[in-house]
């Protein structure tokens, strides 16, 4: 019984805290991903992406999400966060979501050099029944719900809008 109350005390905390503050951890990204992502310009001969999810409050913004491109994961991403990931020219799958192999959450992108693309991911939920838990010497029914992402390419003007709120995450190597 108390590691469920430490479970739920922590769930709790990040619920509460979660307006300006995700439970989940990233890596910032360097002063190089910074730079380069600040200008809105690819590198030369490539095209760039950038993935991104808006803040949320609630149980969305402890939910982790993915980005990878042609099935290689290249960084994690939180409520509040962006990636911006150069793309070499051709025809390149950017999935945006939990994994790869859900389609609501991929992209299939005929990249040219110094194009950019903007995909924001989202958290969604539904709720799927509920389950009794204790609560002091009686049980209460609570709400069981199952997230799920999507993503939608976004015009640059809203992205730029929407990105001025978000922090820059890391890519993976």
């Amino acid at each position: 019984m108390i590691p469920f109350l430490r479970l739920l005390s922590l769930a709790s905390a990040c619920i509460v805290g979660s307006a300006s503050v995700s439970c989940v951890r990233v890596t910032p990204a360097t002063q190089a991903e910074q730079s380069m992502a600040a200008s809105f310009t690819p590198p030369a001969g490539k095209g760039m992406v950038y993935v991104y999810r808006k803040p949320a409050v609630a149980y969305a913004s402890m939910i982790p999400s993915f980005v990878w491109v042609d099935g290689k994961r290249v960084a994690k991403n939180k409520a509040g966060g962006f990636i911006a990931y150069p793309l070499a020219p051709g025809k390149r799958l950017v999935s945006a979501g939990a994994t790869p192999q859900v389609e609501e959450s991929n992209f299939t992108l005929q990249v040219k050099p110094g194009q950019t693309y903007f995909i924001r991911q989202q958290v969604k939920g539904q709720s799927d029944g509920t389950m009794m838990v204790p609560a002091g010497a009686a049980m209460v029914p609570v709400a069981v719900p199952t997230y799920f992402f999507t993503a939608e390419l976004v015009p640059e003007a809203t992205a730029r809008l929407e990105l001025a709120k978000c922090r820059q995450v890391a890519a993976q190597p």
